[in-house]
């Protein structure tokens, strides 16, 4: 469950601000923007996140969810990117993290669970949060293994953008593949890193870095997940950086959760 926010104005899309955050919606796509970074959203389904300077942080993320139907013993994927255009919608909202615009995208998928990701940017914030809410209308009971509020990866054209190369980084985990949770250690950023709870993402030639993990839970275990091995990230072509080939923020039920 997400936590619960108190609404200060809905808005339909187009064009208008809130907070000094702009909200423009054009060509199938709507962008939040608030001077640090702008969120950009398409009806296809996929995400981007981009810095002031105009370089992307994150290309094509997507939502997803992990399930399975009634006694069904075989698993399923619904995904943000497949199936009809989904639907976007913006608000302004105020929350104990302050100001934001709440960009929400939902997907409805023919024989699945219907997902609804809402995406808040700040105020006064280089950050986004991201809340990923699952909605059963099927006639049978649903129970999820996993939920992805968002996954970039190169088998998708996207990824995780920080430093030129990942060769040049580090990952460093907060305990790491869900059980070894009493300490800490620093990977090779052309190595694959699960990490429980949040990573922190340097580039040691630029200093440059990031971090991305949960900051609640109820009932589950957030796990991220920076992938580099087994595929090989895609290059910025206005940049000529080398992405991440993944990065996953999952949310993990065991036992599985009914919906």
């Amino acid at each position: 469950e997400g936590e619960k926010h108190d609404t200060a104005e809905t808005m339909d899309l187009g064009r208008w601000e809130a907070g000094g955050i702009s909200v423009v919606s054009e060509d199938g796509s709507t962008s939040v923007e608030n001077g640090k970074l702008k969120l950009v959203c398409g009806e296809d389904g996929a995400c981007d996140l981009i810095l002031a300077n105009g370089e992307v942080a994150v290309r094509r993320a997507w939502s997803q969810v992990d399930y399975r139907v009634g006694d069904a013993e075989k698993s399923f994927a619904a995904r943000s990117l497949d199936g009809a255009p989904v639907a976007l919608a913006a608000r302004a909202e105020q929350t104990a993290l302050g100001g934001c615009v709440v960009l929400e995208m939902k997907a409805v998928r023919s024989g699945a669970p219907t997902l609804v990701t809402q995406m808040r940017v700040y105020e006064d914030g280089r950050f986004v949060t991201v809340d990923l809410q699952v909605r059963n209308d099927l006639e049978e009971a649903v129970e999820l293994s996993k939920m992805s509020p968002w996954i970039a990866g190169a088998k998708e054209q996207g990824g995780l953008f920080v430093g030129a190369d990942p060769k040049d980084h580090g990952v460093l985990d907060n305990g790491q593949m869900r059980f070894l949770d009493f300490a800490a250690a620093l990977h090779h950023g052309l190595s694959t890193t699960v990490s429980n709870w949040s990573a922190a993402i340097v580039d040691r030639t630029s200093g440059e870095g990031v971090v991305a993990g949960a900051l609640s839970m109820e009932h589950s275990l957030p796990v991220v997940t920076v992938r580099n091995t087994g595929i090989k990230g895609l290059t910025d072509e206005a940049t000529g950086r080398l992405g991440f080939a993944e990065i996953s923020l999952d949310t993990l039920y065991s036992p599985r959760k009914p919906v």
